[in-house]
C-alpha cells in the first residue's frame, strides 16, 4: 500500500509539471499562466509534506492510527485557513504576490473569509484531480482552476502589472478632447 500511494503522490506531480510546461498557452495581460500559478502553489506543497514528514517520520505513506488522522487533518485546516486568511487579507499569500498575482472575486473585488476558505478547501478536495486542473486551467481564457470556478474566483496579474502591460499613450486625453471656452 505504501509503494502504491507514493507511487501516486509521484504520479500526480509529475504529469501537473509536465502538463505546466507543455501548455503553450498564449500571453495574457490579465490572467497569470499555468506556471505562475503552479510555482506560487508549490512552496505551500513543500511546507506541507515537510510538516507530515516531521509529525510523522516513520509513518509517512502509513498512517493507520485515529490519533494521527486528527493530527493531519489539523495540519491542512491550519494550511487552508491561513491560505484563506491571505486571500482575503492580502488577496494572496506570500509567493503569489511576490509574483504579482492577486485573487478577486467575480466583481473584480477582494474576495471574503467564507469565499477564500472555500476556495481552498476545494483545493485540497481536488488535489487528486491537480493534472485535469491544470490542463483545464491552460485551455481557459480565464485561466481558472477546477477550485476557482466551484468558488467563483479569479486569479489575476496585480494592478501594478496589468498597468504594466498596457501600452504607453502619446497624447493626454486633454489633448484628445479640446474643451472650448463658451464665447461671452
Amino acid at each position: 500500500m505504501q509503494i502504491v500511494y507514493l507511487c501516486l503522490c509521484v504520479a500526480i506531480g509529475f504529469i501537473s509539471f509536465v502538463i505546466v510546461l507543455n501548455s503553450h498557452e498564449e500571453p495574457s495581460k490579465l490572467y497569470p499562466g499555468t506556471n505562475v500559478r503552479y510555482w506560487a502553489t508549490f512552496p505551500l506543497g513543500l511546507l506541507f509534506t515537510i510538516m507530515t514528514y516531521s509529525v510523522f517520520p516513520d509513518q509517512l505513506t502509513h498512517i493507520t492510527a485515529v490519533p494521527n488522522y486528527l493530527i493531519l487533518l489539523l495540519l491542512i485546516s491550519a494550511l487552508t485557513g491561513y491560505c484563506a486568511w491571505a486571500e482575503s487579507r492580502f488577496q494572496g499569500g506570500v509567493m503569489k504576490r511576490m509574483m504579482h498575482a492577486v485573487v478577486v472575486g467575480k466583481d473584480g473585488k477582494p474576495v471574503d473569509f467564507v469565499t477564500a476558505l472555500q476556495r481552498n478547501a476545494c483545493k485540497w478536495f481536488l488535489f487528486p484531480l491537480a493534472p485535469f486542473s491544470l490542463y483545464f486551467m491552460a485551455r481557459d481564457s480565464r485561466r481558472r482552476a477546477l477550485h476557482d470556478r466551484i468558488a467563483g474566483t479569479f486569479v489575476m496579474w496585480s494592478p501594478d502589472m496589468i498597468k504594466a502591460h498596457q501600452p504607453e499613450s502619446s497624447y493626454e486625453v486633454n489633448q484628445v478632447y479640446e474643451r472650448k471656452t463658451p464665447r461671452k
